[in-house]
């Protein structure tokens, strides 16, 4: 969430002022179109990404139960590698910097839909939607909420502490970009965190459900007690 809001704010302004920085240095100056084409890659990456993510734990999940945040862990690494090619090509060649923004975006929609699927299947029926909401509202307050302010306060100060033009401009922007893969590679590491402890979580939880469930009565019990509930 924080590379995805960092990304929609300010990957139009940055290709913008990369375009400028080629200009200043006797390059050409292309159209104003980054913004149309980073909006329609985004649009595509988050569907395949999201299909390719769901797919590759439906047919691994069989081969290793751990799958989930392997595969979100592959994700966040790739995206991040991905997301470094493009900062730093951006002034050089601005296809080949959308082509890694497309690898970029797919890779980090592989996690979408198998974090939801993770924190469902860890958590007991009974209190899933209390856990959907704090996880979104924890996403966004950490991520999204707040990137593009920091970016943004990363870049000006760099400006302030620089020549006044418009190669300083980007760059400045750059340098604070940079900021993006290393959340990127830390959310990886959390996610091989993570991959060692969700086996054990999912029993848990799996056990918790069929304590509730009273075969006797036909009813699912809805008394979560602290000595069987997952926390």
């Amino acid at each position: 969430s924080f590379v995805t809001g960092a990304l929609a704010f300010w990957t139009p302004v940055y290709l913008s002022r990369a375009q400028l920085a080629q200009g200043q240095q006797g390059g050409v100056e292309y159209s104003d179109t980054n913004s149309l084409i980073f909006g329609g890659l985004t649009c595509v990456t988050g569907v395949l990404g999201v299909v390719i993510g769901a797919e590759a734990s439906r047919r691994l999940k069989s081969w290793n139960p751990r799958i989930d945040p392997l595969i979100c862990a592959f994700g966040m690494f790739s995206s991040s590698s991905c997301l470094y090619l493009a900062i730093v090509l951006a002034k050089i060649s601005r296809p080949t910097t959308f082509i890694f923004i497309f690898f970029a975006e797919t890779f980090m929609a592989l996690n979408y839909a198998i974090v939801a699927d993770i924190l469902l299947y860890v958590v007991v029926p009974t209190r899933r939607s209390m856990a959907e909401a704090i996880q979104i509202t924890i996403c966004h307050a950490l991520g999204d909420a707040g990137s593009p302010y920091l970016i943004g306060i990363v870049s000006d100060h760099i400006q302030r502490h620089s020549l006044k033009s418009t190669y300083w401009d980007f760059v400045s922007l750059e340098y604070a970009f940079l900021i993006c893969p290393f959340v990127g590679i830390l959310g990886g590491a959390f996610f091989l965190m993570n991959a060692r402890h969700i086996e054990a979580d999912r029993q848990r939880a799996a056990q918790h459900i069929q304590d509730c469930f009273k075969p006797s009565e036909g009813v699912y019990s809805t008394d979560v007690s602290p000595n069987n509930a997952l926390a």
